[in-house]
């Protein structure tokens, strides 16, 4: 059976991510899409970021 998992990890993860992944990326800063990523180093996220999509090999911003 599984444990459950206390309150406080599962809302340190929402809120206090190490990683985060971005699907749907863009490599086009004009898009929406791209703007996650352009947040995320503008205001310092020091995790990792996995930017995603399907139709390209590198997402690049």
């Amino acid at each position: 059976m599984p444990t459950a998992v206390p309150v406080s990890n599962v809302a340190e993860a929402l809120f206090a991510p190490q990683t985060i992944a971005l699907i749907g990326a863009s490599g086009d800063p004009a898009k929406n899409t791209a703007r996650p990523l352009q947040y995320l180093r503008k205001h310092g996220f020091k995790g990792g970021v996995f930017p995603i999509n399907a139709a390209r090999e590198e997402v690049l911003v």
